[in-house]
């Protein structure tokens, strides 16, 4: 048995029904003499043998009953039961024929038979005496044939309320679908096996009474069961749909292929010396196998991030010196060998390497440790002395100083402003690209759909890469067709046009300016907080007239070109606050969007 949850509710004498969480209907509002209740739903089986109304006691309705009448009773005339295309509530549909109808109990002269047996005369239907009996009640109606239930087809059922007792309709009921080939009434079941001493009870007893409490008494679970139900046929379905997928898969040759150094170029078969596979002999050799066998991936993947190999540990921290420091130790990051350069401080390097490696290659703990480190909290203020000693920070005599990459840049925008979308995991994301940006690449055949919502917002980590055309606003980031351990962080005028007119950056301002006006009263006030939230620092006399002055002029050249504050405004799929005045609202996302682009800003100091 199976609770079923309604698609559409439809009632002839203006009831209000509400569906609960565990997927009871609830009738209130008006209560017509008759009504007639008329459910569309999709039970979670394909095969559908009967189903089960469930009268449920609600304290909410007039008379504390199943019922809505004064005294809490209720009088089924007939049920209904048609199957009908799903969301076509026009098509008459196919009657399905019900043969035989059960029930915990009934009013004397008032048989649950007589809710199936196509009459709807004023002394008819089933009723349970519910003036006298507040408990809950039910009655299973069965099928003549089982009926086949697919995708497109729903339960269409009618419950007539049409006795001569006014106001007797449901106040609070279920309908379940079974599929059981030959049904029995669940309660009767239950109530047979309650009769029995305890002792006497065996498993499938227990079984039967733990299965009727889950679906009848515990209501979440119903939800639950419907859920799994649904979610086991998409999976069904998925699979049977599912072609197969092929994939490449790297394995090891019971016979290790035979491999010579080719001479001049000679691919045929010209050869030299037999090579086998190892490692560098000016690095430890390979551990020994026992049983003689050669070494495998497996066996180099081991020597890799072998404590005993000087290589790994030094180029891995090597590049998170670079992260943080804009330049590594070696500053060489793809080339340790003899045509790299010599490590500024070879004793911190091996320092580090060690530390990593007995840390258990504890990434975060590195990242700390260089973090809070004395040398890296320096200021990063150069005195004309310290200029001319160390002109490239080599020694490590200050801070680093050093433009953000640009995908922290893009973080940097969407952070200050408020949208950021700190969410951690799941799928890529696209952000705003310029239209046809694949075009040439895939000659036409696929375009890039931008995202919407928070998706836009997502870290610049969740974007999403084509292999030969990266993010256009990851304007210094690496090609992709190749390998690339260091980035170039360029400042160009090609760069500035983005920062300064890229979707990302204006809309960040705009949203930025919508907050510090909503947060603060007065223009000073406003221009402090973004300097603050900006630069982290505030503005000195000097700089925060000369920004007045330009909020002035801005909201004056808005007022006189009202359409230009209304296409400024409009950039970006985040709304905005309409009645917030557009002159002014444009003037500060013009301020705050140049502040964006100062080099204080775009810099890590």
């Amino acid at each position: 048995m199976a609770a079923a949850c309604c698609d559409r509710v439809a009632f002839d004498g203006g009831a209000t029904i509400t569906q609960r969480d565990d997927l009871s209907l609830h009738v209130t509002g008006e209560r017509p003499e008759n009504d007639v209740y008329e459910l569309a739903f999709s039970p979670p089986l394909d095969r559908i043998s009967g189903i089960r109304l469930d009268a449920m006691v609600d304290p909410e309705s007039p008379g504390k009953g199943a019922g809505r009448d004064e005294k809490g009773n209720f009088v089924l005339s007939e049920i209904e039961v048609v199957a009908r295309p799903a969301n076509r509530p026009d098509v008459k549909g196919t009657p399905i024929k019900l043969a035989r109808a059960e029930a915990d109990f009934s009013q004397a002269g008032l048989p649950v038979s007589e809710a199936i047996d196509g009459k709807t005369g004023k002394d008819n239907g089933w009723s349970v005496s519910g003036h006298t009996k507040k408990e809950p009640r039910w009655a299973e109606f069965f099928f003549q044939q089982p009926f086949q239930l697919d995708d497109e087809t729903v339960l269409s059922v009618k419950l007539r309320f049409e006795s001569q007792h006014t106001h007797h309709t449901l106040a609070l009921f279920r309908m379940s679908a079974t599929d059981e080939k030959q049904p029995e009434g669940d309660d009767a079941k239950v109530a047979a096996i309650l009769r029995k001493n305890p002792q006497q009870r065996n498993d499938a007893d227990r079984a039967a009474l733990r299965e009727h409490f889950r679906m009848y008494h515990w209501g979440p679970t119903d939800e639950i069961a419907r859920k799994l139900a649904a979610a086991r046929r998409d999976f069904a379905k998925l699979q049977s749909d599912a072609k197969p997928v092929k994939v490449m898969v790297m394995d090891t040759r019971e016979k290790p292929r035979e491999t010579f150094v080719l001479v001049k170029g000679i691919y045929n078969d010209v050869t030299d010396q037999k090579v086998v596979a190892d490692v560098p002999g000016m690095l430890p050799p390979l551990p020994e196998k026992s049983d003689g066998t050669p070494p495998t991936r497996l066996d180099l993947a081991r020597w890799i991030v072998s404590p005993q190999n000087p290589l790994t540990a030094r180029v891995i921290v090597n590049r998170y010196w670079q992260t943080f420091f804009g330049r590594g130790i070696v500053s060489t990051m793809d080339d340790f060998g003899l045509q790299g350069t010599q490590p500024t401080h070879p004793e911190l390097l091996d320092w580090l390497a060690v530390e990593f490696v007995e840390s258990g290659w504890d990434v975060k703990e590195m990242h700390r440790l260089i973090v809070t480190s004395e040398t890296y909290r320096q200021s990063s203020h150069v005195t004309s002395e310290l200029l001319e000693n160390d002109p490239d920070n080599r020694l490590l005599s200050r801070a680093p100083r050093y433009r953000m990459p640009s995908w922290m840049i893009r973080d940097h925008a969407l952070a200050a402003s408020g949208l950021l979308n700190r969410s951690i995991g799941g799928p890529p994301v696209k952000p705003y690209q310029p239209d046809g940006i694949w075009a040439e690449a895939t000659f036409g055949k696929i375009r890039y759909q931008t995202d919407t919502g928070d998706k836009l917002y997502r870290r610049s980590l969740y974007t999403f890469w084509r292999r030969i055309v990266g993010p256009t606003v990851f304007f210094d980031s690496a090609k992709r067709q190749t390998c690339e351990v260091e980035t170039n962080l360029t400042n160009t005028p090609l760069h500035a046009l983005t920062t300064l007119n890229d979707i990302t950056y204006v809309e960040a301002a705009r949203v930025l300016a919508e907050r510090m006006i909503h947060e603060h009263k007065n223009k000073l006030d406003r221009i402090t907080a973004a300097f603050v939230n900006l630069t982290s620092r505030p503005p000195t006399p000097a700089e925060l007239e000369l920004l007045t002055m330009r909020v002035d002029a801005y909201v004056d050249q808005y007022r006189k070109l009202p359409q230009e504050a209304a296409e400024l405004l409009a950039i970006g799929d985040q709304p905005r606050d309409t009645s917030l005045d557009p002159a002014e609202h444009a003037a500060y996302t013009t301020l705050y969007n140049t502040l964006m682009n100062l080099d204080e800003v775009l810099v890590k100091p």
